[in-house]
């Protein structure tokens, strides 16, 4: 975060997306039909970044990032119900995901508001304004409940100090109003992680469905061209297909036949977004990811992306 920028994106391209993300290692996942609409304004300072998301369709977001950094969220009204890896968000969440690798999925829209801060510097600056030593729970990707008002005042001010500095993006060359700003955000979110740390709420990754859950989108994000079946997802689970459903439904709002359908689809989106010359027909592509029957693929494909595979390898090569 050492250099000062205001960077945004809007783009349907979901490959692009991720890559706007740097060193975030994020992958987008479309689950429900439209063209997705993606923008993004991003402001990076010397020890924090700002950033505003929004999506237009269901799209799960998977993170791995850095273990330096330590971000922080607030999902806007407008959005529509999600889930935070795993768990349903009820009442007046806050995000953390601070602890790692981490997962959001949208039913619909989505549009957030997030502070991410330097590792060292935050829990530096937390002992310093709590005179608390910071503990695991800091460390958790999580949701916890907050008040709606202290919720409303977080994203009220993320967003405040955002349109402040892209109206006058030369405060950030005052190496003093950073400081002032950065000082600002950590005390907008310790404010409201501080009352929740001593009643944690770990997110319900860690019963034996979840856990199955979580090898099965493994097993699938590395070997979904090899078409696996029910019984073989039902073993790498280690559970019973009916739990294994009731999981899935739970979590993604689909069957697991049907996540691994859209895995496949997503790849062949991605795939045909990012030729730059026509090497290859929608038909190979098709087959890359196991779709041999080219007519129920086209259909698929359109009713998830709005439209056609050729029409989107014609936009890629244009």
């Amino acid at each position: 975060m050492s250099n000062s920028s205001i960077r945004k994106i809007e783009t349907d391209n979901i490959d692009a997306l991720g890559a706007f993300h740097v060193n975030k290692n994020r992958e987008y996942t479309q689950f429900t039909r439209g063209k997705m609409q993606a923008h993004v304004t991003e402001i990076s300072l010397n020890q924090a970044q700002i950033m505003r998301e929004s999506l237009n369709v269901g799209t799960r977001i998977e993170a791995a990032p850095a273990d330096c950094f330590l971000p922080f969220a607030v999902v806007l009204p407008q959005s529509s119900p999600y889930q935070f890896c795993g768990a349903a968000a009820n009442g007046t969440p806050f995000i953390q995901a601070s602890g790692g690798v981490w997962e959001i999925k949208s039913k619909l829209e989505l549009d957030y508001v997030a502070t991410v801060f330097l590792r060292e510097h935050f829990l530096k600056s937390f002992h310093t304004l709590t005179g608390i030593e910071p503990n695991a729970n800091i460390l958790t990707s999580r949701l916890t409940q907050t008040s709606s008002t202290l919720q409303r005042h977080y994203a009220h001010q993320v967003l405040d100090i955002m349109r402040q500095i892209i109206a006058q993006p030369k405060l950030l060359q005052d190496s003093n109003i950073q400081r002032l700003i950065c000082s600002q955000l950590i005390k907008l979110t310790v404010d409201i992680i501080n009352p929740m740390l001593s009643t944690p709420e770990p997110i319900n990754q860690f019963n034996k469905r979840q856990q199955g859950i979580n090898r099965v989108v493994e097993y699938i994000r590395e070997h979904c061209q090899q078409l696996p079946d029910i019984t073989q997802l039902c073993q790498i689970a280690q559970l019973s297909e009916r739990s294994l459903q009731y999981g899935f439904k739970e979590r993604f709002g689909i069957t697991p036949v049907h996540y691994l359908r859209v895995i496949r689809l997503n790849g062949a989106h991605k795939q045909l977004l990012t030729l730059e010359k026509s090497t290859m027909s929608v038909a190979q592509i098709a087959l890359n990811w196991g779709f041999v029957e080219f007519g129920r693929f086209s259909r698929d494909y359109k009713a998830l992306f709005d439209q056609l595979p050729s029409q989107t390898l014609a936009t890629a090569i244009s």
